[in-house]
Protein backbone atom coordinates (compact mmCIF):
# COMPACT_ATOMS: atom_id res chain seq x y z
CA UNK A 1 0.00 0.00 0.00
CA UNK A 2 2.99 2.29 0.80
CA UNK A 3 4.24 1.77 -2.40
CA UNK A 4 1.00 2.46 -4.49
CA UNK A 5 0.57 5.39 -2.63
CA UNK A 6 3.99 6.57 -3.53
CA UNK A 7 4.13 6.18 -7.04
CA UNK A 8 0.27 8.12 -7.02
CA UNK A 9 2.22 11.15 -5.09
CA UNK A 10 4.71 11.19 -8.23
CA UNK A 11 1.33 12.59 -9.81
CA UNK A 12 2.10 15.61 -9.30
CA UNK A 13 -0.99 18.22 -10.27
CA UNK A 14 1.04 21.87 -11.75
CA UNK A 15 -0.23 25.11 -10.49
CA UNK A 16 -3.18 26.53 -11.76
CA UNK A 17 -4.62 22.99 -12.78
CA UNK A 18 -7.20 20.34 -11.36
CA UNK A 19 -7.77 17.02 -12.39
CA UNK A 20 -11.18 16.00 -14.33
CA UNK A 21 -13.67 14.88 -12.60
CA UNK A 22 -16.36 14.61 -14.83
CA UNK A 23 -15.96 13.88 -18.65
CA UNK A 24 -17.16 17.52 -20.33
CA UNK A 25 -18.30 15.31 -23.75
CA UNK A 26 -20.35 12.68 -21.90
CA UNK A 27 -20.83 13.33 -18.36
CA UNK A 28 -19.11 10.14 -17.60
CA UNK A 29 -16.66 9.83 -14.43
CA UNK A 30 -13.83 10.81 -15.00
CA UNK A 31 -10.74 8.59 -13.06
CA UNK A 32 -7.28 8.37 -12.41
CA UNK A 33 -6.27 4.70 -14.20
CA UNK A 34 -3.90 2.43 -13.41
CA UNK A 35 -2.60 -0.23 -15.77
CA UNK A 36 0.60 -1.93 -16.47
CA UNK A 37 1.88 -0.53 -19.71
CA UNK A 38 5.26 -3.08 -20.13
CA UNK A 39 6.14 -5.91 -18.54
CA UNK A 40 8.05 -5.03 -15.27
CA UNK A 41 4.49 -6.04 -13.00
CA UNK A 42 4.95 -2.35 -11.46
CA UNK A 43 1.44 0.24 -11.79
CA UNK A 44 1.40 2.88 -14.14
CA UNK A 45 -0.92 6.08 -13.45
CA UNK A 46 -2.35 7.82 -16.03
CA UNK A 47 -4.74 11.48 -15.62
CA UNK A 48 -6.55 13.89 -17.34
CA UNK A 49 -5.79 17.42 -15.96
CA UNK A 50 -7.16 20.77 -17.30
CA UNK A 51 -6.59 24.71 -16.27
CA UNK A 52 -8.83 26.44 -13.53
CA UNK A 53 -9.63 29.04 -15.40
CA UNK A 54 -9.74 27.69 -18.99
CA UNK A 55 -11.07 24.03 -18.11
CA UNK A 56 -11.80 22.97 -21.63
CA UNK A 57 -9.32 24.63 -23.04
CA UNK A 58 -5.57 23.72 -21.40
CA UNK A 59 -5.76 20.05 -21.16
CA UNK A 60 -2.80 17.89 -20.53
CA UNK A 61 -2.59 14.06 -20.00
CA UNK A 62 -0.31 13.25 -17.37
CA UNK A 63 1.55 9.69 -17.55
CA UNK A 64 3.46 8.59 -14.58
CA UNK A 65 5.93 5.22 -15.52
CA UNK A 66 6.70 3.44 -12.46
CA UNK A 67 9.71 2.01 -14.87
CA UNK A 68 11.57 4.92 -15.44
CA UNK A 69 10.40 6.91 -12.60
CA UNK A 70 9.43 9.14 -14.88
CA UNK A 71 6.34 11.90 -15.24
CA UNK A 72 5.06 12.75 -18.75
CA UNK A 73 2.54 15.52 -20.10
CA UNK A 74 0.90 15.41 -23.00
CA UNK A 75 -0.56 18.61 -24.20
CA UNK A 76 -3.92 18.17 -26.24
CA UNK A 77 -3.80 21.83 -28.06
CA UNK A 78 -5.18 21.15 -31.79
CA UNK A 79 -4.66 24.03 -34.03
CA UNK A 80 -7.58 26.35 -33.85
CA UNK A 81 -9.41 24.56 -31.39
CA UNK A 82 -11.29 26.40 -28.52
CA UNK A 83 -12.36 23.40 -26.50
CA UNK A 84 -10.98 20.27 -26.01
CA UNK A 85 -14.12 17.56 -24.41
CA UNK A 86 -12.49 15.05 -23.21
CA UNK A 87 -14.00 11.26 -22.81
CA UNK A 88 -12.96 9.28 -19.67
CA UNK A 89 -9.99 7.50 -19.77
CA UNK A 90 -9.86 3.31 -21.05
CA UNK A 91 -7.61 0.64 -20.77
CA UNK A 92 -8.87 -2.28 -23.68
CA UNK A 93 -6.71 -5.26 -23.81
CA UNK A 94 -3.40 -3.27 -22.07
CA UNK A 95 -3.83 -0.44 -23.90
CA UNK A 96 -4.67 2.83 -23.06
CA UNK A 97 -7.17 4.86 -25.02
CA UNK A 98 -7.90 8.35 -24.56
CA UNK A 99 -10.32 10.33 -26.66
CA UNK A 100 -11.87 13.86 -27.05
CA UNK A 101 -14.50 15.76 -29.00
CA UNK A 102 -13.53 19.64 -29.81
CA UNK A 103 -15.73 23.45 -30.24
CA UNK A 104 -18.35 21.45 -28.40
CA UNK A 105 -19.14 20.19 -31.67
CA UNK A 106 -20.76 16.27 -30.83
CA UNK A 107 -20.43 15.31 -34.53
CA UNK A 108 -16.63 15.32 -34.23
CA UNK A 109 -14.65 12.69 -31.86
CA UNK A 110 -10.91 11.89 -31.82
CA UNK A 111 -10.09 8.32 -30.35
CA UNK A 112 -6.31 7.96 -29.67
CA UNK A 113 -4.53 3.77 -28.43
CA UNK A 114 -1.57 3.41 -26.77
CA UNK A 115 0.43 0.66 -26.56
CA UNK A 116 3.58 -0.15 -25.62
CA UNK A 117 6.41 -0.70 -27.94
CA UNK A 118 9.32 -2.78 -26.45
CA UNK A 119 12.20 -1.66 -28.95
CA UNK A 120 11.66 2.50 -28.27
CA UNK A 121 10.93 1.45 -24.33
CA UNK A 122 7.85 3.94 -24.59
CA UNK A 123 4.14 3.93 -24.76
CA UNK A 124 3.24 4.69 -29.04
CA UNK A 125 0.40 5.39 -30.94
CA UNK A 126 -0.70 2.16 -32.18
CA UNK A 127 -4.63 3.06 -33.09
CA UNK A 128 -6.36 5.95 -34.44
CA UNK A 129 -9.91 6.86 -35.15
CA UNK A 130 -11.68 9.58 -36.31
CA UNK A 131 -16.01 10.34 -36.24
CA UNK A 132 -17.39 12.66 -38.30
CA UNK A 133 -21.52 13.33 -39.24
CA UNK A 134 -22.50 15.61 -41.59
CA UNK A 135 -26.41 15.73 -42.35
CA UNK A 136 -27.45 12.10 -42.86
CA UNK A 137 -23.78 10.49 -43.37
CA UNK A 138 -21.68 9.50 -40.83
CA UNK A 139 -17.71 8.72 -41.15
CA UNK A 140 -15.25 6.61 -39.32
CA UNK A 141 -11.69 6.25 -40.46
CA UNK A 142 -9.56 3.97 -38.69
CA UNK A 143 -6.06 3.54 -38.96
CA UNK A 144 -4.02 0.83 -37.67
CA UNK A 145 -0.38 1.98 -37.01
CA UNK A 146 1.02 -1.25 -36.50
CA UNK A 147 0.37 -2.86 -39.17
CA UNK A 148 -0.18 0.78 -41.25
CA UNK A 149 -3.83 -0.18 -42.59
CA UNK A 150 -6.82 2.08 -42.59
CA UNK A 151 -10.14 1.65 -43.45
CA UNK A 152 -12.80 4.76 -44.04
CA UNK A 153 -16.61 3.58 -43.17
CA UNK A 154 -19.60 5.67 -44.67
CA UNK A 155 -23.25 5.05 -43.17
CA UNK A 156 -25.58 7.17 -45.42
CA UNK A 157 -28.94 6.81 -44.03
CA UNK A 158 -31.71 7.38 -46.45
CA UNK A 159 -34.41 8.83 -44.95
CA UNK A 160 -37.15 7.72 -47.73
CA UNK A 161 -36.92 3.97 -46.40
CA UNK A 162 -34.83 4.78 -43.16
CA UNK A 163 -32.28 2.34 -44.39
CA UNK A 164 -28.10 2.67 -43.56
CA UNK A 165 -26.35 2.08 -46.77
CA UNK A 166 -22.70 0.98 -45.99
CA UNK A 167 -19.60 1.69 -48.24
CA UNK A 168 -15.95 1.96 -47.49
CA UNK A 169 -12.44 2.54 -48.62
CA UNK A 170 -9.65 1.26 -48.02
CA UNK A 171 -5.42 1.94 -48.14
CA UNK A 172 -1.96 0.78 -46.83
CA UNK A 173 0.93 3.58 -45.75
CA UNK A 174 3.03 2.84 -43.04
CA UNK A 175 4.61 5.79 -40.81
CA UNK A 176 6.96 5.96 -38.49
CA UNK A 177 6.67 5.04 -35.32
CA UNK A 178 4.75 8.06 -32.72
CA UNK A 179 6.20 7.99 -28.68
CA UNK A 180 3.87 9.93 -26.39
CA UNK A 181 6.99 11.49 -25.71
CA UNK A 182 6.97 13.47 -29.07
CA UNK A 183 3.44 12.73 -29.84
CA UNK A 184 1.63 16.55 -30.84
CA UNK A 185 -1.45 17.81 -33.21
CA UNK A 186 0.84 17.67 -36.62
CA UNK A 187 1.15 13.77 -36.04
CA UNK A 188 -3.13 12.99 -36.03
CA UNK A 189 -2.77 15.65 -39.45
CA UNK A 190 -0.64 13.75 -41.15
CA UNK A 191 -3.07 10.69 -40.37
CA UNK A 192 -6.22 12.59 -41.70
CA UNK A 193 -4.35 13.60 -44.71
CA UNK A 194 -3.54 10.24 -45.70
CA UNK A 195 -6.99 8.89 -45.71
CA UNK A 196 -8.33 12.10 -47.37
CA UNK A 197 -6.35 11.60 -50.03
CA UNK A 198 -7.63 8.03 -50.20
CA UNK A 199 -11.53 9.77 -50.07
CA UNK A 200 -10.27 12.06 -53.05
CA UNK A 201 -9.22 9.19 -55.56
CA UNK A 202 -11.14 8.89 -58.82
CA UNK A 203 -13.06 5.86 -58.36
CA UNK A 204 -12.08 2.95 -60.72
CA UNK A 205 -15.32 2.57 -62.43
CA UNK A 206 -14.42 6.48 -63.91
CA UNK A 207 -10.86 5.64 -65.68
CA UNK A 208 -9.14 7.14 -68.14
CA UNK A 209 -9.79 4.51 -70.19
CA UNK A 210 -13.64 5.22 -69.88
CA UNK A 211 -13.46 9.14 -69.96
CA UNK A 212 -12.15 8.37 -73.38
CA UNK A 213 -14.66 6.53 -75.15
CA UNK A 214 -16.28 8.02 -77.90
CA UNK A 215 -19.70 9.51 -77.32
CA UNK A 216 -22.35 7.84 -79.36
CA UNK A 217 -22.43 9.35 -83.16
CA UNK A 218 -19.12 10.53 -83.33
CA UNK A 219 -16.57 9.64 -85.63
CA UNK A 220 -13.59 7.92 -84.47
CA UNK A 221 -10.01 8.77 -86.25
CA UNK A 222 -10.24 5.21 -87.73
CA UNK A 223 -13.69 5.93 -89.20
CA UNK A 224 -12.42 9.18 -90.53
CA UNK A 225 -9.77 7.27 -92.55
CA UNK A 226 -10.41 7.57 -96.28
CA UNK A 227 -10.54 5.02 -98.46
CA UNK A 228 -7.81 3.94 -100.96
Amino acid sequence: MFYAAQLQAQLKIPKGYTELKKSPANGGMMKRITFRQDADKKDDYVTVISSKEKPTEEVKILFYQSKEKKLISLNLVPAGAKEILMFPLRVVKQELEFSYGMNGDKNFARFVRLGFDSTLNQLAVVNYETYIKENDVSTLKAYNLLTGEYKITYNNLDNSTNQIHRSAKFGTQKVATMTIEDLNDAFFDTLDEIMAAKEREVPKSASVKDQDKPKPGTKTKSSRKKKK
